[in-house]
């Protein structure tokens, strides 16, 4: 039980389930074109990026060493 609710709070559920959309919204609003990726692909793609670089840091959050 402890592992599915570590999984569902960590930093790539969370950038599935809430970057994503949101960056492909303000993608759209704002009428981005990412060549011929669709924008939920690449919005899906930063995200991702972002979650997996927030997890092996420990924190979303950049600080000088």
């Amino acid at each position: 039980m402890q592992l599915l609710i570590n999984w569902i709070f960590s930093p790539i559920a969370f950038s599935i389930g809430f970057l994503t959309p949101l960056i492909a919204q303000i993608c759209a609003t704002l009428d981005m074109q990412f060549g011929s990726l669709p924008v939920l692909a690449a919005s899906l793609l930063i995200a991702v990026t972002l979650g997996v670089v927030a997890q092996v840091r420990g924190n979303w959050l950049w600080q000088r060493p």
